[in-house]
């Protein structure tokens, strides 16, 4: 009799354990699911953001070119400032190309997180080609104003405010330039999250 309920009990105890991994498997389930939508909304997040990037740059080029018409700039700084907007556009587009493609999350872990190692390391980088370009665009924009302007204190207050608006948008370029790089090493700690849960 004794010997039947330590039976009873054992089964009673094996069930429960069967139940309580059944509900762990389940929520796994669950969180892995929850982790897979984070990352694929991280990633989409990421490609909207270059695709206005991209957008706006466009968009700037066709405003600078009639501008520059309007109020007189020289042919090459117009052609220099469409060849830089459109270089900008061109490169956002190659650097967010690979994770702009529709992939199954479950197969391409690694890919995903070779194409946003690649995507941070071109993000650090670019820094060492935006200031360049960015200081010989204001260069460029402070001479052409010099023969447009014949008064000198309408020049200086001209200057001014080209470097105040170089200022701030450099100001709101780095905060997103951060956001972006802090949204891409996210992604990267959700994929190995995911990686070692599976």
């Amino acid at each position: 009799m004794e010997n039947r309920m330590v039976l009873d009990e054992l089964d009673d105890m094996k069930a429960k354990m069967a139940l309580l991994k059944e509900k762990l498997d389940k929520q796994k389930i669950v969180n892995e699911t929850h982790l897979r939508n984070a990352i694929k909304g991280n990633i989409s997040k990421l490609n909207r953001n270059a695709v206005r990037k991209m957008l706006l740059s466009g968009i700037a080029a066709v405003y600078c070119t009639y501008i520059n018409s309007i109020y007189g700039f020289s042919l090459y700084f117009t052609a220099f400032t469409v060849v830089m907007l459109l270089f900008c556009t061109i490169a956002t587009y190659m650097y967010h190309k690979a994770l702009m493609r529709n992939r199954n999350l479950s197969l391409d872990l690694m890919k995903e997180t070779f194409d946003l190692l690649k995507l941070k390391r071109r993000y650090k980088s670019w820094v060492w080609i935006a200031v360049p370009l960015v200081i010989v665009w204001v260069s460029l924009f402070a001479y052409e104003a010099l023969f447009l302007i014949p008064d000198k204190a309408m020049y200086m207050s001209f200057i001014s405010g080209i470097l105040a608006g170089t200022v701030i948008g450099g100001v709101i370029g780095t905060r997103i330039h951060m956001k972006t790089l802090r949204r891409i090493e996210t992604l990267l700690e959700q994929i190995e999250e995911l990686k070692n849960g599976m």
